[in-house]
């Protein structure tokens, strides 16, 4: 449901307060009740896997309803890797095995599993290796019980002129069914889009980057998928006005977002350097991060801050220096209503801070999570904790590695109570 106009506006003031540094910076990041609770822990029992346990865990994904899906390797049991879906009314089931056979590839089979993404309708988009031999792979979707292939290496890759797919990002999903991927094309890359039925290039490198004054796209990058059916994605550039940027494709056109050289507001004439991470909303929100090198050979990148864009406007929501709270990971989730979750530090006393994972909601930062916090159901605390999705602002799933307790790692639900 899109987000009335009246609420958008009062989040871009309370955003707006929050970049003009009009709340003093110890405001900035708050205490707030989150009741949080273990999903799934290494070491128990894997349903389906004839005896196997979990071991590890890739990042979750949580949809409108509180069912989570998410990766897991195995040890002991019939099989190595599954993807499972945890319903919110308690019970994990996998959705798919190590060892089933792939469709649409001539009988082989999956050999691993990439994140998987879930949306309200329960289905679940994923990358999967494919047999042993290197470089097979695909981008899959389970829905209504059955599992489809929707493209697959060595395939021809629609509006490329013939190449064909050479490997493939992540996918993302939206409530439509609708699933936007990052296609491999040998030395060159771009974003594709599956919608009813089909498989359509969005952006290719080679194409020309609208507002850059002729710079044409060198490489595509992460991408978000909303509910409406827009996508954005970050790109570096060849030519023109800008080295890179984050843009939009909607309603059949591509436009910036955001553009390197572009001045960050409120930061006294600094420039963005490096964009990327783009997440979108079905409002047209876009939350995305900036970096600079970080004195290495590229890409050793230094993140420095974490925007969000509305409506044309671009707020700071947590900067390196300027906020008590900073991101230090791309790991964003941006829910219907602009919350934003990250991963960041911060400050607990002078010349001191702490990593956790943290909720931009309104004018204030919250905290979800912090390392050294008692992790429940294992008498440990959390060493590093990652990876957050949110779906509605209330709930957030997330995984993290334990210290001290009964697993190593586990992926817990915070509930907002406050």
């Amino acid at each position: 449901m899109a987000k009335p106009v009246w609420l958008k506006l009062l989040g871009i003031l309370a955003f707006a307060v929050l970049a003009l540094g009009l709340l003093p910076t110890r405001y900035l990041a708050q205490a707030q009740g989150f009741q949080i609770s273990p999903l799934v822990l290494t070491g128990q029992p894997a349903p389906g896997t004839n005896g196997g346990r979990f071991s590890t865990f890739s990042f979750p994904s949580i949809n409108a309803s509180g069912a989570i899906a998410f990766q897991a390797n195995i040890s002991g049991g019939s099989t190595k890797s599954a993807i499972f879906v945890s319903s919110p009314r308690g019970g994990i089931s996998p959705v798919v095995l190590q060892g089933q056979a792939a469709p649409g590839t001539g009988g082989k089979e999956f050999f691993g599993f990439s994140e998987p993404v879930l949306n309200d309708n329960g289905a679940v988009a994923f990358r999967a290796k494919i047999g042993v031999e290197i470089g097979n792979e695909g981008v899959f979707l389970f829905s209504n019980g059955s599992t489809s292939a929707i493209a697959i290496t060595g395939q021809l890759a629609p509006g490329t002129g013939g190449q064909r797919f050479t490997g493939f990002s992540v996918p993302d999903l939206n409530d439509s069914g609708a699933v936007a991927f990052q296609g491999r094309l040998g030395d060159s890359n771009g974003i594709f889009l599956f919608s009813n039925g089909a498989v359509a290039p969005i952006a290719l490198t080679g194409q020309t980057a609208p507002g850059t004054n002729g710079g044409r796209f060198s490489d595509i990058g992460a991408f978000s998928l909303s509910d409406s059916g827009d996508i954005a994605f970050a790109a570096l550039l060849n030519g023109g006005s800008a080295r890179n940027g984050i843009f939009l494709f909607s309603n059949g056109a591509i436009q910036p977002i955001v553009l390197q050289g572009q001045a960050v507001p409120g930061a006294g004439g600094e420039s963005f350097a490096i964009l990327s991470n783009p997440k979108l909303n079905a409002g047209r929100a876009v939350a995305f991060t900036n970096s600079v090198a970080g004195g290495g050979i590229f890409p050793n990148l230094r993140l420095t801050g974490v925007f969000l864009a509305i409506d044309g406007t671009i707020m700071p929501i947590a900067q390196h220096g300027r906020t008590s709270t900073a991101p230090i990971s791309g790991l964003l989730s941006l829910s219907k209503f602009n919350d934003l979750a990250f991963v960041g530090r911060t400050t607990t006393g002078p010349g001191q801070s702490t990593a956790g994972i943290f909720l931009a909601s309104g004018a204030r930062i919250l905290t979800v999570v912090l390392e050294g916090q008692a992790a429940p159901g294992t008498g440990g605390v959390f060493s590093f904790a990652s990876a957050p999705s949110i779906r509605d602002g209330n709930s957030i799933v997330f995984v993290s590695r334990i210290s001290g307790g009964s697993a190593d790692v586990g992926i817990f639900l915070a509930k907002r109570s406050g």
